[in-house]
C-alpha cells in the first residue's frame, strides 16, 4: 500500500512538531483472532508493521511505499477483516493522512 502521512505544513489538524501521523499502518485481523500488527511481520525495509514501530520510519508529506510478506508470519490463515491501526504511547494531537492502492496478493 502507500501512505502520505502529513504534517501541520500542510494540514491544521496535526499538532505543530509533532509526527502523529507517521504512526499509521494496515492492520489485518484474521479469522482466528490473531493480528497482523502483533504477527512479527516486516515492511521491505525491515521495521516491524506495528503502527507504532512505523514512527519515524515514514517521511511526512511524501508517499510512502509499503510492502509486507505476509506468508511468513501469516501463511494458510484467512483475512476476515482490514483496518487501519494508529498506535502512538505517549502521544497526543491529531494525525491525518491518506492511504491509497492497497492490494493483497
Amino acid at each position: 500500500y502507500w501512505i502520505y502521512p502529513q504534517s501541520n505544513a500542510t494540514t491544521p489538524y496535526v499538532a505543530a512538531g509533532s509526527t502523529n501521523s507517521e504512526c499509521v499502518a494496515v492492520d489485518l485481523i484474521f479469522t482466528d483472532g490473531s493480528t497482523l500488527r502483533d504477527s512479527g511481520a516486516t515492511t521491505s525495509g525491515g521495521v516491524s508493521i506495528h503502527p507504532h514501530s512505523q514512527c519515524g520510519h515514514l517521511t511526512l508529506d511524501a508517499w510512502n511505499h509499503i510492502t509486507v510478506d505476509l506468508g511468513t508470519h501469516s501463511s494458510g490463515k484467512s483475512i476476515n477483516r482490514l483496518l487501519v491501526g494508529y498506535d502512538q504511547p505517549g502521544g497526543s494531537g491529531g494525525y491525518r493522512g491518506y492511504l491509497d492502492d492497497i492490494s493483497i496478493q
